[in-house]
């Protein structure tokens, strides 16, 4: 016989599988998780290698530029040298060294043929250049400018995959509104379909619409297989630079419109100038560090003044002994094939960075320019589609009520939903086009405000 207690012992667990089972399907019914853009781009900034690559480049920069400022400081080293030798000259000089010269050393068996010996000698030195020509100073000046320039380049490195990642991301909000749509439109044909009696080839006009309807529905069903097949590589391109989103993640619902007028217009200001785009002046100002470096070449063919300074340290079988050094140097390169013509190639090589960095700014003037005008125009053709589209949704509405009613045939109803077919398609075309004009003014344009906003 069962207690009371244990008949509700059993329901209660009964109860919690239910619950948790309910739990576990609704879960899984809602698996998709929605990331905003400003999440994703997070991730990327983070862990994009190409950012990532353009940063340990500024930083090797900013290490360059940091040793070339030192280039005032005196050099100090240290050389030691421990010897055998029987060579006459070395061995008397080695002793010389070592203050342990004596009588019996002068004598010509003793100078010819010295005995074998074992010596050591140690240099400490000091070496303070005072003029070099200017080549130092150049070449730190050169190493400021292109930290400078690795500064623009990571910047323009990440606007570069900021509108990568902005350019999918709003490219999969609008398949996915495209595929809503197409969606709905095939199970209003399938519903047409399955409601059609006069579809018999003893009627030509039923027979035809018949015929029309079918063909509609294939069209929308290799509509939506495309559509698939872009959303899944939409998808995989951000999951991939982005790393640890799942493989049913979605983008945060909103239109493309919205989407572009946060993350992309609020950066294109009709004031923004190409010329101080992040690109043309990482361009820039590789130019002017190749300017520095014609100085650079230029102080080859002066002469060096500097002072110097060596404490020596002789040792050996007699004693040891120290002695110090000191004085000023001139060093001048009278003759040295290689220095001709550098000063020259220095010169054509700047001049070449120049142009390029020139026809960078030209080309982004002339892309940005076509860029602007384009998403003007796109902006109003999609608004005029939006208007159309719902038109086309109320005629179509209208057109379903009076076939039902036997006042207009299939095929005119096929027309009817095909044109809205043909709308959607191109109001998806717009859209992305609409973003690849955005994302064409903000990377020809100086202003990048829009990383630090998202």
């Amino acid at each position: 016989m069962k207690t009371p207690s244990s008949s509700t012992n059993k329901r209660v667990v009964v109860l919690l599988a239910l619950i948790g089972a309910s739990i576990s399907v609704s879960v899984r019914a809602n698996s998709n998780t929605e990331y905003s853009f400003t999440t994703i781009w997070k991730l990327v900034r983070e862990r994009a290698p190409e950012i990532r690559a353009a940063s340990h480049e500024l930083e090797g920069a900013r290490i360059y530029e940091q040793r070339m400022s030192r280039h005032w400081y005196p050099r100090a080293f240290i050389e030691g040298r421990a010897f055998s030798t029987n060579d006459p000259a070395l061995t008397f000089m080695s002793l010389l060294g070592q203050r342990q010269i004596g009588a019996a050393d002068f004598a010509p068996q003793a100078l010819n043929h010295p005995g074998g010996g074992f010596f050591e000698h140690g240099t400490l030195g000091l070496d303070l250049p005072l003029f070099e020509g200017g080549s130092k100073i150049a070449t730190a000046q050169a190493a400021a400018k292109m930290v400078e320039a690795k500064s623009f380049e990571l910047r323009s490195t990440e606007i570069t995959q900021y509108s990568e990642i902005a350019n999918a991301y709003s490219s999969f909000l609008s398949l996915q509104r495209q595929r809503s749509d197409l969606q709905k439109m095939s199970e209003n044909v399938d519903q047409t379909l399955s409601q059609y009696k006069i579809g018999s080839k003893s009627n030509p006009v039923g027979y035809s619409g018949l015929l029309g309807l079918k063909n509609l529905r294939n069209r929308l069903e290799g509509l939506l297989v495309e559509n698939s097949a872009k959303v899944s590589t939409e998808r995989e391109r951000i999951r991939i630079v982005a790393k640890d989103l799942p493989e049913d993640w979605i983008p945060q619902s909103e239109t493309v419109k919205a989407f572009v007028k946060e993350h992309l217009t609020s950066a294109n200001t009709s004031n923004s100038n190409p010329e101080t785009s992040a690109s043309v002046l990482a361009k820039n100002l590789v130019a002017l560090s190749l300017e520095d470096a014609k100085a650079a070449e230029r102080a080859r063919l002066l002469p060096k003044v500097g002072l110097f300074g060596t404490g020596d340290l002789n040792s050996g079988n007699r004693g040891s002994s120290t002695s110090v050094t000191g004085g000023a140097y001139l060093q001048w390169d009278i003759f040295s094939a290689p220095n001709f013509g550098a000063i020259g190639q220095a010169e054509q090589t700047a001049a070449a960075a120049l142009a390029r960095a020139d026809a960078g700014s030209e080309r982004a003037q002339i892309e940005r320019t076509g860029a602007l005008l384009s998403a003007e125009a796109l902006e109003k053709n999609l608004s005029l589609m939006e208007e159309s589209s719902k038109l086309l949704e109320e005629q179509t509405t209208t057109a379903r009520n009076l076939f039902r009613n036997g006042s207009i045939n299939a095929l005119q109803l096929v027309e009817v939903l095909a044109r809205r077919v043909d709308l959607t398609v191109s109001r998806a075309d717009a859209e992305l086009g609409l973003v690849q004009a955005r994302v064409a003014v903000l990377l020809n344009s100086g202003s990048e405000g829009v990383l630090h906003e998202n």
